[in-house]
C-alpha cells in the first residue's frame, strides 16, 4: 500500500520528520534525486517492491523527474500493470521528448498492451531520435526488432521484414525479438 513520502524532510517541532512539505524547491529536487538513486540501487539488489516505493516517492517529491517515471513504468509493466506503466512512460516521454529510450519504453508498454499502431509510431520515433543523436543506454537494434514484432502483429509482413533486416544490419548476431 502506497503511503506517500512520509518520513522525509526536516525535523518538526517535536523532533519528528515531516512529509517534505517544509523543504524548499532545491531541497525537494535533491531529495527526489536521492530517492531515485536509492530506487535504482534497490532494483539492482532485486528489491523491486522497495525500488517501486522509492521511484514513487521520487515522483511525488519531483513530478518532473522523467527517469523516476520511466523506471516506475518499467516495474509496473513487469508486474503486469500495463495501463499504469503506459501512464508512467507517457509522463516520462512528455518530460523529455528528445530521449530515444523514453520513446522506446513507451513503445514497449504500448506493444505489451496490444496497442500496436501507437507502438509502431513510437518505436519509429525512438529510432528517429537515436539517429539524431547518440544516446547512452539505447539499443536501436532491439528497437528495430520490436518494431518488426509490432508490424508483424498487424499483418504488415513486408514492413516487418524490413525492420528485422535493419536490426540484423546493426547486429548480425541479434537472434530474438525480445522486449
Amino acid at each position: 500500500v502506497w503511503m506517500g513520502w512520509r518520513g522525509y524532510g526536516r525535523a518538526g517541532d517535536e523532533g519528528e520528520l515531516t512529509n517534505g512539505e517544509d523543504l524548499n524547491e532545491e531541497e525537494r529536487l535533491k531529495m527526489a534525486t536521492e530517492l531515485y538513486r536509492m530506487g535504482n540501487h534497490l532494483f539492482e539488489m532485486g528489491k523491486v517492491d522497495q525500488a517501486e516505493m522509492k521511484f514513487r516517492e521520487a515522483t511525488d517529491m519531483n513530478p518532473q523527474h522523467a527517469f523516476a517515471w520511466a523506471n516506475l513504468g518499467n516495474i509496473l509493466r513487469d508486474r503486469g500493470d500495463v495501463d499504469e506503466a503506459i501512464r508512467s512512460h507517457e509522463l516520462a516521454y512528455q518530460l523529455v521528448p528528445t530521449r530515444a529510450r523514453g520513446a522506446y519504453n513507451l513503445a514497449v508498454s504500448l506493444q505489451t498492451a496490444g496497442r500496436y499502431s501507437p507502438a509502431e509510431a513510437t518505436y519509429q520515433r525512438a529510432i528517429e531520435l537515436s539517429a539524431a543523436s547518440t544516446q547512452a543506454g539505447f539499443d536501436v537494434c532491439r528497437a528495430y526488432s520490436n518494431l518488426g514484432v509490432t508490424l508483424q502483429a498487424q499483418g504488415k509482413l513486408a514492413e516487418a521484414e524490413g525492420a528485422y533486416k535493419s536490426a540484423l544490419e546493426i547486429n548480425p548476431f541479434h537472434r530474438s525479438p525480445g522486449l
